[in-house]
């Protein structure tokens, strides 16, 4: 850019010149012309530095996040397989109080046939 403005200043001549401004009112203007580069150079580094904190803050916090994420993932596994084994026992506790019940049913038939029996021999020992 630099080259190809030089060859159009070349060409063209001084602008300011040409349209008959006095030499010390271009190199004022030159001079707040640089100045607000300068100034607009230094803004944007301020900015650039802010957005780049900026980021870095977002990144610590996003790898935080993901810490914690995965923290609470492999809890919910954890708990997960807690409460299949819990289901499981649950199942199999189920099934063996079904099965105690019909023991003891079977076992208080057992023992109405017994007493019925006792008092029917009772009744002919008599």
């Amino acid at each position: 850019i630099a080259r190809h403005l030089k060859a159009w200043k070349d060409s063209h001549g001084d602008v300011a010149s040409a349209n008959g401004l006095p030499p010390e009112l271009v190199a004022i203007v030159a001079g707040i012309w640089e100045r607000i580069q300068a100034q607009a150079e230094q803004q944007i580094q301020i900015n650039k530095q802010a957005t780049e904190l900026a980021i870095a803050e977002l990144k610590s916090q996003m790898l935080l996040l993901e810490s914690e994420f995965m923290q609470t993932r492999d809890a919910n596994k954890i708990l997960k397989h807690t409460l299949i084994e819990a289901q499981l026992s649950s199942s199999k506790l189920h099934g063996q109080i079904d099965s105690l019940e019909e023991h003891l049913n079977e076992q208080k038939q057992e023992n109405t046939k017994l007493h019925a029996l006792l008092k029917s021999l009772k009744l002919q020992a008599w």
